[in-house]
């Protein structure tokens, strides 16, 4: 066997210690901090009585009854196709039913994070895309802030603002929603 090649590569060497001397470096955690108004959660949460949904000869949901409970957890599962989401949209009100009511507790306000991707225009950057919305806003116990604050205070540094949103990460898409609504 030639010596040459029962040798390392001198590159790969250094190649590996560059590699083990990024690896060794601390990581530093950001953390978004969220202030939310909060009310008290009364016992009535929510009601559901004879609840249907059918769409044409495909039917989704018959006289579905169910007392929502304090502190309960529930989870909804099914194959695709068999109305999960419809179930979320007819509880938060974008979908109506066919036939039943709802009663909510006074306290309680309804709404899910969609799995759906938001949309957003092909070429705005980042930045533009909160300016449509807003010049300047006031998060709760914070004083008023640039567009450009605020996208930092949720993990968007100034070269990420100038982003256009379609080369933006998954992840990052998902946060850009989050702090939009």
């Amino acid at each position: 066997m030639p010596k040459a090649r029962t040798t390392r590569a001198k590159y790969r060497v250094e190649a590996f210690s560059e590699l083990e001397e990024k690896a060794s470096k601390k990581k530093i955690d950001k953390n978004i901090e969220i202030h939310v108004n909060a009310a008290r959660l009364g016992n009535k949460i929510l009601e559901i009585s004879n609840l249907s949904k059918a769409y044409g000869e495909i039917l989704l949901l018959k006289d579905f009854t169910y007392i929502f409970r304090r502190f309960e957890k529930i989870g909804i599962i099914g194959r695709n196709g068999t109305g999960k989401t419809t179930f979320l949209n007819l509880i938060t009100g974008l979908v109506t039913p066919d036939t039943g009511h709802f009663e909510y507790g006074e306290t309680v306000v309804s709404g899910y994070y969609k799995q759906e991707d938001h949309y957003f225009k092909e070429g705005k950057r980042v930045i533009d895309v909160v300016k449509d919305i807003a010049e300047v806003v006031s998060p709760e116990n914070k004083t008023k802030m640039s567009v450009s604050q605020f996208l930092n205070y949720f993990l968007f540094p100034p070269k990420v603002q100038q982003t256009p949103v379609e080369k933006l990460s998954g992840g990052e898409r998902r946060r850009l929603h989050w702090l939009l609504f």
